[in-house]
């Protein structure tokens, strides 16, 4: 079992804990915290995966073998409950309920609230008869619907997952290079804007040399950083320097959770699809390119828009541009030396200060006679 934390346990006569990484088949990680409440009931705390959870608040296939894996591996866990072997669910089955708690990283986290019954009563007589021999873990409302008997259980499983309280699982910390994108290097220079789901900010997004996105929020506020795509594990990847102990630039601990503060994947599934097909789609990327440039490209204050702009009184272009050719008079325009290159960025830079610290006049109210 690969683990990314220290185990770490608070043991009492009615009690086990722990946080850790799980580990499905696949060999994606997914971080959880759990607590043993009793000899046949226990919880744990995920951050809502459809690998784990599916959209019918139920378990899936690949989530039941991991977490047998993960539990089996415990010693806190087994030493409480025992290990969930075939022999196990020969005598018992477990019922489980999903509850929502809240969010975090813009994602759902849930409390998985688990407990186990015994198949036979005192008679040795099935308790359950509905209740195929084949069934490991079942979900309270098909439990519901197998059994005239599941209702008290099903109220006290939600009474006891509504009371049990874990800490959230939290993020490793990962390393975030930016990947070269050769697809989308063509794009050099072109912006679009977008609204990130995580953190309801508005960026203006802008492919850089390499192939990654430059996101900058619109109103200047953090947290910004880079997009970039992992193809080979399909993987939206945001690098940011506002987790970096040693930059000048950051501001929150990663612990705070906060999204976007931090180096990690992309795992909002609106941002992850979009910005996916941002890397990944020709069709869709032109789309949304073309779209932006249709609405604010004329308007940016760009050498190449100034060229067209901004002209001394003689006419001749500040940017070294043809001069306009004379109404009514054919040929082609003289060329104008203009700024030199640094030149040039000063007055952008100028220009783009006055635009920032400029405040448009509020609107007067109109007098009427």
């Amino acid at each position: 079992m690969i683990k990314s934390f220290d185990t770490w346990s608070s043991l009492t006569e009615a009690e086990a804990r722990g946080k850790d990484v799980m580990v499905d088949s696949s060999g994606k990680k997914h971080k959880i915290t759990y607590s043993v409440q009793s000899n046949t009931k226990f919880v744990m705390k995920i951050i809502n995966d459809l690998d784990i959870i599916d959209t019918a608040g139920k378990i899936t296939t690949i989530g039941l073998t991991a977490l047998k894996a993960y539990f089996n591996d415990e010693n806190q866990f087994t030493q409480k409950i025992g290990q969930l072997t075939p022999t196990f669910f020969k005598a018992k089955f477990i019922v489980y309920t999903v509850l929502k708690d809240g969010e975090i990283f813009g994602r759902t986290k849930q409390k998985i609230q688990f407990e186990i019954l015994d198949r036979m009563d005192a008679e040795g007589k099935p308790k359950y008869p509905n209740v195929p021999l084949t069934s490991e873990f079942i979900d309270a409302s098909s439990f519901a619907a197998l059994s005239t008997l599941s209702q008290q259980i099903i109220a006290d499983l939600t009474q006891t997952a509504a009371a049990a309280t874990l800490p959230d699982p939290q993020p490793e910390k990962e390393e975030v290079k930016p990947t070269e994108n050769k697809e989308t290097k063509p794009d050099k220079g072109r912006k679009f804007a977008y609204t990130m789901r995580a953190n309801s900010k508005l960026y203006l997004m802008e492919f850089a040399e390499d192939g990654t996105i430059i996101a900058k929020t619109k109103d200047g506020s953090d947290p910004n950083g880079t997009v970039s795509y992992d193809a080979a594990n399909k993987k939206v990847m945001w690098a940011t320097t506002l987790d970096d102990a040693q930059s000048k630039d950051t501001k929150v601990s990663t612990a705070t959770g906060a999204p976007l503060f931090y180096d990690s994947e992309i795992t909002n599934t609106a941002d992850k699809s979009f910005l996916e097909k941002m890397f990944t789609d020709d069709a869709f990327r032109k789309k949304i390119l073309d779209e932006y440039d249709s609405k604010y490209a004329s308007t940016e204050l760009t050498p190449e828009n100034l060229r067209n702009m901004l002209f001394y009184k003689d006419g001749k272009s500040i940017f070294g541009a043809a001069t306009p050719a004379a109404t009514g008079t054919e040929g082609t325009a003289t060329q104008a030396q203009g700024l030199s290159q640094a030149n040039q960025a000063a007055f952008i830079k100028g220009l783009e200060n006055l635009k920032t610290s400029f405040t448009q006049p509020a609107a007067q109210p109109t007098q009427t006679t």
